[in-house]
């Protein structure tokens, strides 16, 4: 008996069921293509629906983090991890939005609840040590902050205040390939080869961002063709 009432709950409950996955799989051909708000969207409808896990969660407060919506970031970083305790890749990215929201002793506990779960994980004994860190935890955000500033004057092309935060940005975290790369790019748009070809190879050197190296491949054949003399 109980097993039929079961047959007949999943009968009603397929419609939604299908749904459900139809916006899941949407969402993550969005995700991929880079379309965030159009992710977002999608996985809040399946929320909606009370048909949720917690992988769906994840995306959802790595997208609020990527719009740098730290806040609800968190939130739903915190729904992931309450669906699944043991998934120490949310609790590693919400210490990263501790981090941004310069909540320090938050992202100690958490990185160090993580370790507790996973306590042979080199990657985030690794993070824990940096998170410990008061100088690079500082300059690693303030880094970001700079990167953020940097790239909206580049936006409102104020480019001599762009340059400046860029480079405040590469000083204090000589491993932000971001900073790098954006920086490299406006530079060689304005045909200062040479830093920028040392930017955006610092990048690549610092990440295995393949969009970079493609770049990177791109801006030398462009030198070549010109035969402009770039540094050895």
């Amino acid at each position: 008996m109980k097993f039929i009432k079961k047959i007949f709950r999943y009968i009603r409950l397929l419609p939604k069921l299908i749904k459900a996955k139809y916006y899941t799989k949407k969402a993550n051909k969005e995700l991929q293509k880079g379309n965030l708000e159009k992710a977002k969207d999608y996985y809040l409808k399946v929320e909606k629906m009370d048909l949720i896990n917690y992988m769906i969660y994840h995306n959802v407060g790595s997208i609020f983090f990527q719009l740098r919506d730290f806040d609800k970031a968190e939130e739903y970083f915190k729904k992931a991890i309450d669906l699944n305790p043991k998934n120490v890749v949310s609790y590693s990215t919400l210490s990263e939005v501790y981090l941004r929201k310069k909540r320090w002793k938050d992202a100690e506990d958490i990185i160090e609840k993580a370790l507790e779960i996973e306590p042979f994980n080199y990657f985030l004994k690794k993070r824990k040590k940096k998170i410990f860190n008061k100088n690079w935890r500082k300059n690693y955000v303030e880094s970001l902050e700079k990167t953020e500033k940097a790239l909206n004057q580049q936006q409102k092309g104020n480019i001599k205040e762009a340059k400046e935060s860029f480079e405040k940005a590469v000083k204090l975290n000589n491993k932000n390939t971001t900073a790098h790369f954006l920086y490299g790019t406006m530079l060689y748009n304005q045909g200062n080869y040479d830093k920028a070809i040392k930017h955006v190879s610092m990048a690549v050197e610092f990440s295995n961002n393949k969009r970079y190296s493609a770049v990177l491949n791109q801006m030398q054949k462009e030198l070549n063709e010109k035969n402009i003399k770039k540094p050895k």
